[in-house]
């Protein structure tokens, strides 16, 4: 993958586990980031479940990276960051395929960044990386 959030951080992969899943399973996530240039601000990550037909939310988990002990102004450039994140799914999420939902925002301010497809166009501040199925319990 190549996706820039903001003007220093890159999303270059992503692993996913646990997609198939009922209600009140857990989903694995890794993003794997790269900074381009030293990153002043700190920024957490927020990751949703989300039903498209209706925005309604199955799970959420958000966090600074690297567990919240890895935050994005102690990056160095270039170097491939492993982030991880385990989505608690909602007891009474409805069956359904949803979307898997990311990005970055302002820890001080809440603004989150914008995303830019590897050719430059905007992708708006949330991006749908993959799809996550809850089937009925």
């Amino acid at each position: 993958l190549d996706f820039r959030f903001g003007d220093m951080i890159r999303l270059v992969g992503y692993t996913l586990a646990g997609q198939d899943a009922q209600p009140g399973d857990r989903v694995h996530l890794t993003l794997y980031w790269q900074a381009t240039a030293p990153v002043a601000a700190a920024y957490s990550v927020f990751t949703q479940v989300i039903d498209p037909a209706d925005a309604a939310k199955a799970g959420q988990r958000d966090g600074e990276p690297g567990c919240n002990l890895f935050p994005t102004p102690t990056w160095p450039p270039g170097d491939v960051i492993a982030d991880r994140y385990s989505i608690p799914l909602a007891i009474d999420a409805r069956p359904g395929t949803y979307r898997l939902l990311i990005g970055m925002y302002s820890r001080e301010s809440g603004e989150r960044l914008a995303i830019f497809s590897p050719n430059g166009d905007s992708l708006g501040d949330a991006l749908g990386i993959d799809e996550v199925r809850v089937a009925a319990p």
